[in-house]
């Protein structure tokens, strides 16, 4: 891999990041300090932030969030702010670990 293309691949996964931090904090006002969710909502904002992802361990948050409420009819604001700063979480670490090169 040329270093023009990691270079590229760089910039294209902190753009990807940042999209997806945005998104979650967009979330994350819009559900605000609601006490309950319903589950409907709850799983297409889920999905929304599953299609800005392609890292594993972000994805793997998400379906284990999305595992968590599929049986429920509302969910627990706390409950669904916590799988938001979970996944935000994950990106943050998937993106300082794609910083770190071995040499």
């Amino acid at each position: 891999m040329s270093a023009l293309t990691a270079h590229s691949n760089t910039v294209a996964a902190q753009v990807t990041d940042a999209a997806f931090v945005a998104e979650a904090g967009r979330i994350r006002d819009l559900v605000g300090d609601q006490i309950v969710l319903s589950q409907g909502r709850c799983v297409d904002h889920l999905l929304d932030l599953m299609n800005l992802t392609t890292e594993p361990s972000v994805q793997a948050e998400l379906v284990d969030c999305l595992s968590g409420i599929r049986k429920l009819s509302a969910v627990e604001g706390d409950v669904f702010r916590a799988a938001l700063a979970a996944a935000v979480a994950a990106v943050e670490v998937e993106a300082a670990y794609a910083q770190f090169v071995l040499r």
